[in-house]
């Protein structure tokens, strides 16, 4: 009987330091979630060859503040990425459609036209019949 008592006093001390933990870990955690952006940009650094996090953080965060430059660089790091081939075809292909219009667009806000063409006609590449790359371009 003592030693069961003992055994379950000692699960609790356990059970309670691992809350205290995992509750301490979760505050710490929950404070690159205060916002999209601070998120993203969290996700950038722990994978910065990443697609997909400079993908969002140019569109979700700057493209819709209409902080067209520095979508543009999260765009041309996104970009960077995916010219180097290492991603799956298909996130080449499909991100790399989304990502070279909006860079363009982007870059046409900063009237860097040349730019913002070269960009529409590598989307128009990849997908010749997008009617949003079309209507951009």
């Amino acid at each position: 009987k003592r030693r069961g008592r003992a055994f379950h006093f000692m699960l609790m001390i356990i059970m309670g330091v691992l809350l205290l933990t995992l509750g301490s870990m979760t505050w710490c955690q929950s404070h690159h979630y205060r916002d999209e952006e601070t998120f993203l940009a969290h996700v950038v650094r722990l994978n910065p060859q990443g697609v997909h996090g400079w993908w969002h953080l140019g569109t979700n965060v700057h493209f819709r503040r209409g902080d067209f430059g520095r979508a543009a660089e999260s765009y041309g790091k996104a970009v960077d990425i995916l010219e180097k081939g290492d991603s799956d075809p298909v996130i080449q292909k499909i991100f790399g459609i989304k990502i070279r219009t909006n860079y363009g667009i982007a870059l046409n806000h900063l009237k860097r036209y040349e730019e913002s063409i070269e960009q529409l006609n590598e989307a128009l590449l990849l997908s010749p019949n997008s009617t949003r790359v079309l209507n951009e371009a």
